[in-house]
C-alpha cells in the first residue's frame, strides 16, 4: 500500500511538473517527456526492496498452507496433537451439542484463579472451521493484563457460556468484575454462575462499534459522512458513556430533544438496545448505560482498564 502510495504521489508530482512545457502545445504532454523522466534511485531500491519482501511473504505463505494439515470436515476429525496436546485443559467431546475446547496451562489456571479482574472477549475471525468463536480470558496481574485461557466454542448461546464459565468456577475461579463487550448472553451467564455480586463492565470500543454497524445498517453511511449535524449527533450517542450514571436519563432526553429527523431510527435502537434490560431472578430493571458509563467513567478517571480490542496485542504471561 505505501509503495503504490508513493509511486502514485511522484507520477502526480511529475504529470504536474510535465504538464505546460513543451513548445508544441501548453500543457500538453510530451511522449519524449515521459520517456525520458526516470525515479531517483533512493524511489528505486525502495520500491525493489518492498515488491521482494511482498514476493518472500507470499512465498512463506504458499509453504505453510502446502505443509498445514487438511482441514477437519467434522469434529470427529479434529484431532489436538503436539504442544497443543499439552496445554488442553477441556474437551466435552465431538458428540457434545455446543462443542467446548479449552486451551489453558496450570499455571496459567492458577494465576487466573487468583485474578480479581478480568477481560474477555470473542474473536471471530480467527477461529478454526467448525466453531464459531475463540474466546480469549485476561487477568489482571500487578496493573498488567495478560491472556491467560483459550476457548473454542462452537456457539455463542447463553447456553453454551453459562457450560464454560461453570467449568471455571468448579476450577475455583470467582471473579468480581468483569470487563466484556455489549453480549447479553455473556452479560446473563456470568451473574448465573458466579452471581449476581460480579460486576460487569462494557467496553466502550464494542459501543461505538454497534452504532456504526446500525449505521450502516439503516443506510446512514452517506448521510454520516457528508452531514456534519447527523454526525456530531452520532458521536454524543457515543459520549454518553462518559457521563457519570445519574446524568444518563437527562442525557438521553437532551438527544430526544436535538436530534435531526433522520436519527430517529437510530436513537429508537439505542434506547431499545442499551437503556435497560431485565435480568434473571427478578432482578429489577437496570440501565445499561448507566452501569457501562459508571465503569468507563472510573476507567478514564483512573486510566487503569484496557479495551477489549487489545486483547490480541496484550503480553505474554510467563508458562
Amino acid at each position: 500500500m505505501k509503495l503504490c502510495l508513493t509511486i502514485i504521489i511522484y507520477l502526480t508530482q511529475l504529470v504536474v511538473k510535465l504538464s505546460g512545457q513543451g513548445k508544441p502545445g501548453k500543457g500538453k504532454l510530451q511522449p519524449r517527456m515521459i520517456n525520458q523522466a526516470r525515479l531517483s534511485p533512493s524511489l528505486l531500491r525502495n520500491c525493489r526492496m518492498q515488491l521482494r519482501n511482498a514476493c518472500l511473504n507470499r512465498i512463506r505463505a504458499s509453504v505453510r498452507v502446502s505443509h498445514r494439515p487438511k482441514d477437519p470436515q467434522c469434529l470427529k476429525e479434529f484431532e489436538i496433537t503436539g504442544d497443543w496436546a499439552s496445554h488442553l485443559y477441556y474437551d466435552n467431546g465431538p458428540e457434545a451439542y455446543e462443542s467446548i475446547i479449552i486451551f489453558c496451562s496450570p499455571n496459567h489456571l492458577g494465576v487466573l484463579a487468583g485474578c480479581a479482574e478480568w477481560c474477555m472477549d470473542g474473536k471471530f475471525s480467527v477461529a478454526p472451521r467448525l466453531f464459531t468463536q475463540l474466546y480469549v480470558i485476561q487477568g489482571r496481574v500487578d496493573g498488567v493484563h495478560f491472556p491467560l485461557m483459550y476457548a473454542l466454542l462452537q456457539r455463542k448461546t447463553q447456553t453454551i457460556y453459562e457450560q464454560f464459565f461453570r467449568i471455571l468456577e468448579e476450577s475455583g475461579c470467582d471473579p468480581s468484575s468483569v470487563i466484556i463487550d455489549f453480549e447479553k448472553p455473556v452479560e446473563i451467564a456470568l451473574r448465573v454462575v458466579f452471581g449476581e455480586q460480579v460486576r460487569v463492565q462494557f467496553c466502550f470500543y464494542h459501543l461505538s462499534q454497534s452504532i456504526w454497524r446500525q449505521i450502516q445498517h439503516q443506510g446512514l453511511k452517506n448521510l454520516y459522512e457528508f452531514n456534519n449535524e447527523f454526525r456530531l449527533f452520532c458521536g454524543q450517542l457515543d459520549a454518553l458513556a462518559f457521563l457519570p450514571p445519574e446524568d444518563v436519563k437527562e442525557g438521553m432526553a437532551h438527544l430526544r430533544s436535538t436530534m435531526p429527523e433522520e436519527a430517529a431510527p437510530l436513537l429508537e435502537y439505542f434506547s431499545s438496545t442499551y437503556n435497560s434490560s431485565q435480568l434473571r431472578h427478578h432482578q429489577p430493571v437496570t440501565s445499561r448505560p448507566a452501569s457501562c458509563i459508571k465503569s468507563l467513567h472510573l476507567r478514564r478517571t483512573l486510566a487503569t482498564h484496557v479495551s477489549n480490542r487489545e486483547v490480541e496485542h496484550a503480553p505474554h504471561y510467563p508458562q
